[in-house]
């Protein structure tokens, strides 16, 4: 037996056809719309400028020194860069008197093994001293750090000395 086509069965093959022929576009639209895409070029980055750290006197110093007694040293530091900073030597100290005729200088003292450390090159701190990024006014004290000698005399009553340091360190991680 021959089969004749139908109205029936040519509709149906029009119609799975013409599904064909969309999937067939429809599929070649998605296929161009993931094509890959490729870019080159450079890009540019630049490093800080470290800025020095502020020692200071703290705003009140202590005034309970007196011939024989040693003290700490108060300061206050500040760091303004954008990151932490370790304080672990000392580099330079040095002493002046509010009255250098009557007291001169040399009757405060820093502690014998600072001296000797800094007369052949630098102190280290017995204890790192943290300087938080971009603090200001961040107290510090160097312990037992400053002596008016036993032979200070009395002109050396309600003076202020200022001791200049300088400390190094490095950036924290």
């Amino acid at each position: 037996m021959t089969r004749t086509p139908t109205a029936r069965s040519t509709s149906g093959r029009a119609v799975v056809l013409v599904a064909a022929a969309l999937a067939l576009v429809w599929s070649g639209g998605v296929a161009y719309a993931y094509w890959a895409a490729t870019g080159a070029g450079t890009a540019t980055t630049g490093s800080a400028t470290a800025l020095p750290l502020g020692v200071s006197a703290v705003t009140t110093p202590t005034a309970s020194l007196y011939p024989g007694k040693t003290e700490d040293l108060g300061l206050l530091l500040s760091n303004q860069n954008p990151y932490p900073v370790s304080l672990t030597k000392l580099t330079a100290a040095s002493v002046t008197s509010s009255d250098p005729a009557a007291c001169p200088a040399s009757n405060v003292v820093l502690p014998l093994p600072v001296t000797a450390a800094l007369a052949s090159g630098d102190y280290a701190l017995p204890a790192p001293v943290a300087v938080p990024a971009g603090s200001t006014a961040v107290p510090a004290s160097l312990s037992g750090f400053i002596t008016l000698t036993a032979t200070a005399p009395d002109g050396c009553q309600a003076r202020t000395f200022t001791v200049s340091l300088s400390f190094s360190g490095s950036q924290v991680a």
